[in-house]
């Protein structure tokens, strides 16, 4: 990671890095006045998403993460230890926001209070982006669970828009797969942290994830005919 942080990157990441600046150039989904918040949840997709916009951004605009942390199953000590020590790498402000929810509840109101925590975090902090780390596996996942409660065949949105753009949710990985993701951890050591949520082994994301594998083991190629499906269906290129 130091190596790349001074300049010296493999032509790997150099790829990954120039597919994530496609999509947040085809969405127009970072201005150059835009303060950035990371969503760092200490998952992969987080934090390989958070080194690459260390990279791309090259200090020109604000850029923060944030934790969101619930009480009800709080993360350990040394995981935030690790996180604070990789933002603090990057050079990259990290902060700590609590949320309490009931996880008898499932995993909706959990999520509704993490982005709720997010957008306060941001509010406070002058930013007018909070950047996700999902990416296109996410998509189709998010597809597949559209297509199985609701009947519609719905991804997700690259930049989800508040207050005539003064505001937005970004995936800036909307192009990047798992595989590309693991890739990342696996090269620059991230650290990835064991979630503390109960319920993360057996989510509907994580449901839907086995779908998806079993999909890809019969018929090759079925994550991005999905991704292609969810993205016409959302009149997206």
């Amino acid at each position: 990671m130091n190596a790349i942080l001074a300049g010296k990157r493999e032509p790997w990441f150099e790829r990954l890095l120039l597919r994530m600046q496609a999509a947040i150039t085809q969405y127009s989904m970072i201005g150059r006045e835009d303060g950035i918040l990371v969503g760092l949840s200490g998952g992969k997709d987080s934090l390989a998403l958070l080194a690459l916009l260390a990279v791309w951004n090259r200090g020109v605009r604000p850029l923060r993460a944030c934790y969101v942390e619930n009480r009800q199953f709080p993360q350990n000590k040394g995981s935030l230890e690790a996180l604070g020590t990789f933002c603090a790498l990057l050079r990259v402000p990290f902060s700590i926001r609590e949320i309490e929810t009931d996880v008898r509840l499932g995993c909706f109101p959990c999520s509704h209070a993490r982005r709720k925590a997010l957008a306060e975090e941001a509010v406070e902090r002058g930013c007018t982006r909070i950047a996700i780390g999902h990416t296109r596996t996410d998509l189709v996942q998010t597809a597949i669970l559209n297509l199985a409660h609701h009947g519609t065949l719905q991804g997700l949105l690259p930049i989800r828009q508040y207050f005539e753009n003064a505001f937005a949710v970004v995936r800036p990985l909307i192009f990047l797969d798992e595989t590309d993701i693991w890739r990342i951890v696996r090269r620059l050591d991230l650290p990835v942290q064991k979630s503390s949520c109960p319920l993360a082994d057996n989510s509907e994301r994580a449901k839907a994830a086995a779908i998806l594998k079993a999909l890809e083991s019969m018929y090759p190629g079925a994550a991005a005919n999905i991704a292609r499906a969810a993205n016409s269906a959302l009149n997206l290129v």
